[in-house]
């Protein structure tokens, strides 16, 4: 239960099913990260963070999208959902903070609303069509 005025962080960790809660401006999450880590963290964590920054920024528009972000030579592909297009873009934009703190430094990884307003993703694979 949110209470207006106060700062509510809840972070719980079940390392046997890779899930993660986080309470946050409303939204509770879940999220699972691809196992694969980057080998060199910083340009491909830069073109994760392109991509999902293009699904949430206004590049791509509606209820489902999808976005490859790039740094150097290396490029990461995104996909994005909501329920509505009310609160949309505030939902997946706490999505993708949320999903860059827990799946830092992973190849991959997905988080989603848990009441399923909203979901985001991002891979180095093309899945998104």
């Amino acid at each position: 239960m949110m209470m207006r005025g106060a700062a509510v962080m809840v972070i719980m960790v079940s390392l046997s099913s890779a899930m993660f809660f986080f309470l946050a401006s409303g939204y509770e999450f879940y999220a699972l990260c691809n196992k694969a880590k980057f080998p060199d963290t910083n340009p491909l964590e830069s073109a994760a963070e392109a991509a999902l920054a293009n699904l949430v920024n206004g590049e791509v528009a509606g209820l489902h999208r999808c976005a490859d972000g790039t740094s150097d030579i290396y490029t990461m592909h995104g996909e994005a959902s909501c329920g509505s297009s009310d609160g949309c873009d505030d939902c997946l934009n706490a999505a993708k903070s949320y999903l860059l703190l827990i799946c830092s430094g992973h190849l991959g990884g997905q988080a989603h609303d848990n009441s399923g307003y909203c979901s985001i993703r991002f891979e180095n694979y093309i899945f998104c069509t």
